[in-house]
């Protein structure tokens, strides 16, 4: 069964661990969970997750942050084996501890956060107390943190702020425990954070060729790539937005220009390639940023295009 996504989520989120209870015995439901995790990813295919308290969220398995790292992070007696990358992937149970007052940031990277209709963001706590965390995102190109609310413990869902517009995306989420009076010494436990407004990230990199330096046009290597990535996807009901960028060498000015020059080519190109298949996605758009988002892996994998996918449609 296929529905607009957020819609069918928030009509089925709270019965579902009711309603396969009911429905499927112990070995059938751990059979078909099994035949689920053999079937290919795709982008309009979800899963349901488990939270510590009992309900399932209809997610993509590639919703989850990347990686982590610390933010203020402090010590937690008895936690010797608490690492940052304990938030990442999917809920299993095992979360890091913040510390009272701690922080933690976490990135998506080959993923990312988009700001839709309802909830955009959640955050699956667990730990003997549910603490209050204070949740900040940072868009692609911008190094300021935006403040996206607060996050009560256990199950919590967030709306991206007003300020992600619709042409952005988030890659990285920060958060710090609130620290409140009664707070217990290890913090908020955060097992997994994930995006409910999902887009699944397609990099073309200078490494593989694809851009010489100071041009915009394809070379038979980006082509070819663009190619398999019109093929791999069902466009239907989805939404495709192209970031183009630049290393630092040049003016801003036109490295801005050159990063936009990018993206349109890539865009013209994919479009094409898409008609051709008759693949027709829901909307396409380009933009650049310039040398606004850096890799820090050097001026080759600066020189890029990243292609988001966006569904809007969940089949689970």
């Amino acid at each position: 069964m296929s529905r607009p996504w957020r819609a069918w989520r928030a009509a089925h989120v709270a019965a579902a661990p009711l309603a396969l209870a009911l429905l499927l015995p112990p070995a059938l439901a751990l059979a078909q969970a099994a035949s689920a995790a053999e079937e290919p990813e795709t982008l309009q295919t979800c899963k349901l997750y488990e939270t510590a308290d009992g309900v399932t969220e209809l997610l993509h398995p590639k919703s989850f942050a990347d990686e982590a790292e610390c933010a203020g992070c402090k010590p937690v007696t008895g936690k010797e084996k608490n690492r940052p990358e304990f938030a990442t992937g999917p809920p299993d149970k095992k979360s890091f501890s913040m510390g009272s007052g701690g922080g933690l940031i976490v990135r998506f990277t080959d993923n990312a956060l988009v700001n839709g209709p309802g909830e955009d963001l959640i955050i699956f706590e667990i730990g003997r107390a549910q603490e209050p965390t204070d949740v900040s995102v940072r868009i692609e190109g911008d190094r300021n943190w935006i403040p996206a609310g607060t996050a009560g413990g256990g199950r919590r869902s967030l709306n991206l702020p007003g300020a992600v517009g619709p042409d952005e995306v988030v890659r990285e989420v920060r958060l710090r425990d609130r620290n409140s009076p009664h707070s217990p010494p290890e913090g908020a436990d955060i097992d997994a954070v994930a995006a409910i407004g999902f887009s699944w990230v397609e990099t073309l990199d200078a490494g593989r060729t694809l851009f010489d330096f100071g041009d915009a046009s394809l070379t038979d290597t980006a082509r070819a790539r663009l190619d398999a990535i019109a093929e791999q996807f069902d466009y239907a009901d989805v939404d495709v937005l192209i970031f183009g960028h630049a290393d630092r060498r040049g003016t801003e000015t036109y490295n801005q220009d050159l990063s936009e020059q990018r993206a349109a080519a890539v865009e013209r190109y994919l479009a094409d390639r898409l008609r051709a298949l008759g693949k027709a996605p829901t909307s396409m758009r380009s933009r650049g940023l310039g040398e606004r988002a850096l890799t820090g892996q050097g001026h080759r994998l600066d020189r890029r295009v990243e292609v988001f996918l966006t569904p809007t449609v969940c089949a689970g």
